[in-house]
């Protein structure tokens, strides 16, 4: 199978050296910046950012001391240079080194002498608050992330034996859902399936797995477009994952290739049970190296088995969705997973969506690294633990709604295309009800556009924090509100 990753183009990110001055504004919404001749905040075609506007106070972003503008709009790759699967075939991103470390927040002290002014043509009434004098040290914040691997893995000495073609077609020709689950269940613990070159399974009610496994190669194919007729009393018939893996431990998914019917893609309510992979209440999951095209539901989805706990301990490292149904990447329960080398192409709603549907039940100590993807982040249900993206790119908006008892989330050395234009309600790039969200050392451009772009780059409310660090924003820039604050650091 082939590997695209090191395809990717990389856009630099600002340099980390430089020294501080400060300007700070308090209020309802409060900015902060603090400037340095590294680099920072401001409009790609001026040499003076746009107004930032906090609810009671407007700022002016300062250029660079040497006089120089931030960087260039960040445009979408040219075609050439894209990373993409084509339809006929898919190709597998390649795993790069395993394992990450913890992203580390520079401490700042600061010292701010603050005037506020009154705001005009917004929504608040100006009101002028006295001057004050403010020395605020904010600590060292290391973010942790989950080791890739926290209990000893099964090893496994047992190659199951290739079934025979008489018992379980590879040609695709007929459905060996039932055979295939069959043999894969009486195969002992730890046994790993390695599927002849070429090998193509017809699943159309799916793979599933439900004790120690490992499954090498191989392309299984679910070609169900229909559900059957609902039966009073009993739940709505659905679609079923290509792969389930449910309350196990110790399995591995290498190296296949899991397509099914959607090839005109688009979303399909009635069968977005048609995930390429669903892990349920599992440990130990390793996925590397899989491809997934063409799925009703979700490229990859890790939730729970009704009545069980979370995911954890997930390993990913190499996986490439393209016309998923419904998101990229569902981490809606989950606690402790590591993706590495993902590229979520395409997909008919977010690329990544944090949402358990279970109030004040939600998923944390997440790493997201060397990856990328087209669509939003979307981080519903309250976070459990820290989310961290490092060395990613990406195209699309970032939805945080973390109010209640707020973890840490972070993007570090990477590059994220926001909208151009207006988006979304309240209309912005970034939009973060509550939580600590910050940016350090990235370039945040906007997606390809004709005309200058309009949106606003954020919006933050409801005390939310969000802070960048030695990044760079396209203009225009943003707003507060709330109790919210912004903070620039340069």
């Amino acid at each position: 199978m082939g590997r695209n990753l090191h395809s990717r183009v990389r856009s630099t990110v600002p340099g980390r050296s430089g020294r501080r001055h400060t300007i700070a504004v308090a209020g309802v919404g409060a900015l902060v910046i603090l400037g340095t001749a590294a680099g920072g905040i401001g409009a790609a075609s001026s040499d003076v950012a746009s107004p930032v506007s906090s609810g009671r106070a407007t700022v002016v972003a300062l250029t660079k001391p040497d006089g120089t503008g931030p960087p260039a709009t960040v445009g979408r790759a040219p075609a050439s240079t894209t990373t993409t699967v084509p339809v006929a075939t898919t190709t597998t991103t390649a795993p790069g080194t395993r394992g990450t470390t913890g992203t580390t927040v520079p401490s700042t002290t600061t010292t701010t002498t603050t005037s506020v002014p009154p705001v005009h043509g917004g929504s608040a009434d100006g009101v002028s608050a006295p001057s004050t004098t403010t020395t605020t040290a904010a600590p060292t914040t290391t973010v942790p992330v989950t080791p890739r691997a926290t209990r000893p893995r099964t090893t496994s000495t047992t190659q199951a034996p290739v079934p025979a073609r008489s018992t379980i077609a590879d040609n695709c020709s007929t459905d060996v859902s039932a055979a295939l689950d069959a043999y894969l269940d009486a195969l002992p613990d730890g046994a790993v399936f390695t599927s002849p070159p070429s090998a193509c399974y017809l699943v159309n009610e799916g793979v599933k797995i439900t004790h120690p496994l490992g499954i090498v190669g191989g392309r299984f194919q679910d070609d169900s477009n229909t559900v059957a007729a609902p039966v009073p009393g009993k739940p709505a018939p659905s679609l079923h994952p290509v792969i389930l893996i449910k309350q196990a431990s110790d399995v591995t998914i290498e190296g296949v290739d899991l397509v099914g019917a959607n090839d005109k893609g688009g979303y399909h309510a009635a069968l977005v049970g048609q995930t390429g992979i669903d892990v349920r209440s599992s440990s130990n999951v390793t996925i590397a190296d899989v491809t997934t095209l063409d799925t009703y539901g979700d490229g990859l989805t890790l939730s729970n088995a009704a009545g069980a706990g979370k995911d954890d301990d997930i390993t990913v490292d190499g996986l490439t969705i393209t016309r998923a149904g419904r998101q990229g990447i569902t981490p809606d329960f989950v606690s402790g997973a590591t993706f590495s080398h993902v590229d979520i192409v395409s997909e008919a709603d977010s690329a990544w969506d944090f949402e358990s549907d279970l109030p004040q039940m939600g998923t944390g100590n997440i790493t997201i690294t060397d990856s990328t993807w087209n669509g939003r982040i979307n981080v519903i249900e309250p976070l459990t633990g820290p989310l961290a993206f490092d060395h990613d790119s990406s195209s699309g908006s970032f939805f945080l709604d973390d109010s209640k008892e707020p973890q840490l989330v972070t993007v570090t050395d990477s590059t994220m295309l926001l909208p151009a234009n207006d988006f979304g309600d309240p209309t912005a790039g970034i939009v973060e009800h509550g939580g600590t969200l910050t940016f350090s050392h990235d370039v945040l451009g906007r997606e390809y556009s004709k005309k200058a772009p309009t949106g606003p780059a954020w919006y933050v409310n409801n005390y939310g924090h969000l802070t960048f660090a030695h990044t760079s924003v396209t203009a225009p820039l943003g707003s507060s509100s709330g109790g919210a604050v912004v903070t620039i650091s340069h």
